[in-house]
């Protein structure tokens, strides 16, 4: 089975550069476009259902959800915890490693995690 749904455009449920997709615990799809950080919610069907922002200067490189509709959003030397139904932000986890070649460009979450996230620079 696929679903296909939105189209082109930057209107609520269109897309403009959608480069990165998570899906929740109960169906939730979330579409994270790469270059203005814009994070939008679907149902299970596709239907619009809210949208938040990483901040337009940043670079959003990967989404990730947990089960309980936590949403994950990895920009270049950050992850940020959103809750995915409001979009509001619950932490911010830096890198803290001083050598600025290194920085976070992807993560992803054990399906038994249901709250936190350990992160480890490699």
């Amino acid at each position: 089975m696929s679903l296909e749904f939105g189209s082109d455009g930057v209107a609520p449920g269109r897309f403009k550069d959608a480069r990165s997709i998570a899906i929740d615990g109960q169906g939730h799809i979330y579409v994270g476009e790469s270059s203005n950080g814009r994070v939008q919610a679907f149902d299970s069907t596709g239907t619009y259902l809210s949208e938040f922002s990483v901040g337009k200067d940043k670079s959003l490189l990967n989404l990730f959800a947990d089960r309980n509709g936590t949403v994950y959003a990895v920009v270049p030397g950050h992850i940020f915890r959103y809750t995915g139904s409001t979009g509001v932000e619950l932490e911010e986890m830096d890198n803290s490693d001083a050598d600025m070649q290194k920085f976070y460009m992807d993560a992803c979450i054990s399906p038994s995690v249901a709250r936190g996230l350990q992160p480890s620079a490699t």
